[in-house]
């Protein structure tokens, strides 16, 4: 019997079933009343065993096919032909095996009638001559009264193996046959219909034997069990329903606390069955009573568990095909898929409405309307589910208001990046979600729902793209040392970046414009492109987006500025200190100053890129090209320690906060293969001689010696080189001095 029916068997003054009981106490063996199951099949059973054909039944359920239906199958191919000839088989066959077996019968010319569920299966089991089926009470009620033989096969997981009494308790009545599952293959299958499909006989007789031991007025006993008066009744009973909190459990009991009153109460964890084993601490559970004792126990519809030990996962797994161990807060073990998208349903819905929006095409402000309804569902699906998964977290959307603090763990989100795109049904749009930790991304994915490409990043573990072709790849860059017929995606009609994109374009640069930022940063990573230039990013779309250098060679005590402009000879000084002044740039994950120094070993880290994300190690700054022509053309004396330049007013010698290009933006262009060095500055609105060293040792000692008080009061003639460019009087000096102190003084 059930938990429930055990519970109130004490309280009963009649028990009616449907098959005889085992094992019951002789306190309630005076109370039992077996009255079979009541059916109707009896009124359509037809005498087994026509002569010129054998209707061989096969049934399942939900308990059944996937386990020994494709088992008989094959043993009914392997029949005598003589036997196999006259055989129709009626067969209800499980998910994923209808093919398999119509494909098997088809080969062997056997008669059959396939499917996955019967709606008359009175008719089915009363039109058959040999029924194969599990054990099930209620079945073989059916089948006993309809006088079928049967082979019973026990189904092996049944509560307290039920199901092998009830096949034995029939095989004792000459009624049917019991073939366990343990036991069962082709050859014992085969045996068995050989015997019983060649022996009509055998099977009349069990006919005789299910008729004679078969309940065919169950239903009038049932309700002939005990008959009340007119003026009589029966007492309803009062069941209360009262919240529980659990405590703590110690394996073969639970205790559980009312938080009303506070008292504690203690129940069999066989109550729960395996479902105790997920509770935890503080868990609800409605307990319920009968004259005050606890009959009943349910657990809410879900509990959420954290997942504390996963392993790692290996190349190859995929989110589909694959399971790899977890440990609970609780210590129990699952079994969970390597990765876990959340989010599916969003990007479902977003492939529906896709398709969707281009009926709207004609009309723009209907195509307009229908992509922010499909926004906003997104938004609020995904905000729902990451609730549901840290409700500690905050939830920042890409179009918040500027200024909005969602404190310092929190969700970055964009349910569609590039609703442009989306609007105009084109398919390079994404979504975007990014957990943020103190101002830096930690993890993020990217997926394009249309396009079937998924981008997802976990700090420390690595960087990986998947779509329908190939499953967890690693991201990696180009090599492309030149911009020619470099691939290039800028940000269309953003005059920040026209300059350089006409820049870019006259070097041979293949430009595109794809309006999706992330899809750009994206594709940027994994090789696609090899340059993306953009203007005005979300904050945190940018942050992704990072790159670390690792300080190797002979590097030792360098200043974080200077180490960047030779690891990246195109990024200006301005810029690199503009990223400084935000805390944009680490240093063994500590913000670095433009003081700082670096040595072997450490590691330097971008968080993002203001305006412009290359993707190239040498970074051309082509818009300096006109200056470069500038500064070649106005050289007046160069050896191999210094070059003096005759600056003109109007041209800054270092950046700032306003100014757009600078001559210590072109130094590594002056002299290709090495990096000059400012000795000395002049105004912006200052013409006059600027010298440049041209290698570190000269520059630090050209730096002593104009620091010296006499240095710039050693006059001497002016050579004739320079006098006719009329140049001031004081950087003419210096020039001099500079020029005998290396040994050239005409």
């Amino acid at each position: 019997m059930g938990r429930v029916n055990r519970v109130f068997a004490r309280y009963a003054r009649i028990i009616a079933c449907g098959l005889p009981l085992r094992n019951v106490d002789n306190k309630l063996a005076r109370k039992v009343a077996y009255v079979g199951v009541p059916t109707d099949i009896k009124k359509v059973a037809k005498q087994p065993l026509v002569s010129d054909s054998v209707n061989l039944v096969i049934l399942g359920g939900s308990q059944g096919l996937c386990t020994f239906g494709k088992t008989f199958a094959l043993a009914i191919t392997e029949l005598p032909a003589h036997i196999r000839s006259r055989v129709f088989v009626t067969q209800q066959c499980g998910k994923g095996q209808l093919e398999t077996v119509t494909e098997l019968y088809a080969r062997y010319s056997i008669k059959h009638q396939l499917s996955g569920f019967f709606t008359d299966m009175k008719n089915i089991i009363g039109e058959a001559d040999l029924i194969i089926s599990r054990a099930g009470a209620t079945t073989i009620a059916e089948v006993m009264a309809a006088g079928k033989p049967a082979i019973y096969v026990p189904y092996e997981r049944s509560s307290c193996n039920h199901q092998l009494y009830n096949a034995q308790l029939v095989e004792g009545l000459g009624a049917g046959l019991c073939v366990e599952e343990q036991a069962l293959d082709v050859s014992i299958a085969r045996n068995v219909l050989t015997t019983l499909l060649g022996n009509p006989s055998k099977l009349q007789e069990m006919s005789r034997n299910a008729t004679k031991h078969a309940t065919l007025n169950a239903d009038a006993q049932f309700c002939a069990v005990e008959r009340f008066r007119s003026d009589g009744y029966v007492k309803r009973a009062i069941v209360e329903e009262v919240e529980y909190q659990y405590i703590f459990g110690d394996g073969a009991s639970l205790t559980l606390m009312n938080t009303t009153t506070y008292e504690q109460v203690s129940i069999s964890a066989d109550m729960l069955g395996e479902k105790g084993v997920y509770l935890k601490e503080g868990v609800i559970l409605t307990l319920s009573f009968y004259q005050g004792q606890v009959v009943a126990a349910r657990v809410p519809d879900y509990v959420v568990l954290e997942v504390v030990e996963t392993e790692s996962v290996i190349k190859g797994q995929t989110a589909s095909s694959s399971y790899k161990s977890a440990v609970l807060e609780n210590g129990e073990r699952i079994s969970v898929p390597p990765f876990i998208k959340g989010c599916a349903q969003v990007l479902q819905g977003l492939v529906r409405d896709f398709n969707e929006i281009r009926c709207l095409q004609p009309s723009h402000v209907a195509a307009g309307e229908f992509a922010k309804a499909a926004y906003i569902r997104s938004s609020r699906i995904i905000s729902e589910e990451l609730h549901a998964y840290k409700q500690e977290c905050g939830i920042l959307f890409d179009d918040a208001y500027i200024g909005q603090n969602p404190g310092e763990l929190f969700w970055f989100v964009s349910p569609i990046d590039s609703r442009t795109n989306f609007t105009n049904g084109l398919p390079y749009f994404a979504t975007v979600v990014a957990l943020v930790k103190n101002g830096e991304v930690t993890a993020a994915v990217v997926d394009a729902p249309v396009l079937r490409e998924t981008f997802y990043v976990d700090k420390g573990l690595g960087a990986f793209v998947e779509n329908y072709q190939s499953r967890y790849v690693r991201m990696h860059v180009a090599k492309r040392e030149s911009v020619k017929a470099a691939l290039v995606d800028v940000s269309a009609g953003c005059p920040d970046v026209l300059s350089l994109s006409q820049n870019l374009a006259s070097q041979h640069a293949v430009l595109r414009s794809m309006g999706s930022v992330m899809l750009g940063f994206a594709y940027a990573a994994s090789a696609c492109y090899d340059m993306v230039v953009y203007s005005r990013v979300n904050e945190y779309k940018a942050r992704i987006v990072k790159r670390e250098y690792l300080v190797e060679g002979t590097c030792f005590e360098v200043r974080v500025d200077r180490y960047l402009r030779g690891l990246l000879p195109g990024v200006t000084q301005s810029f690199i200190e503009r990223l400084l002044r935000k805390g944009e740039i680490l240093l063994n994950n500590t913000k670095a100053k433009s003081s700082t120094r670096v040595s072997n070993g450490d590691v330097l880290s971008i968080k993002h890129v203001d305006c412009i994300v290359l993707r190239e190690k040498e970074i051309r700054a082509l818009r300096h090209v006109p200056l470069l022509d500038l500064v070649n053309s106005s050289i007046l004396y160069e050896d191999q320690n210094i070059i003096a330049i005759n600056k003109p007013a109007g041209v800054s010698v270092q950046g700032g906060s306003k100014v757009k290009v600078s001559i210590s933006d072109v130094l590594d262009k002056i002299k290709p293969g090495e990096c000059c060095r400012i000795v000395h500055r002049l105004d912006k609105d200052t013409s006059g001689v600027l010298v440049l060293a041209r290698n570190l040792d000269v520059a630090r000692y050209l730096a002593c010696e104009f620091r010296r008080e006499g240095s710039k009061r050693n006059i001497l003639r002016l050579p004739e080189v320079f006098r006719s460019r009329h140049l001031g009087g004081e950087y003419a000096n210096i020039l001099q001095g500079t020029v005998r102190r290396w040994g050239e003084n005409d």
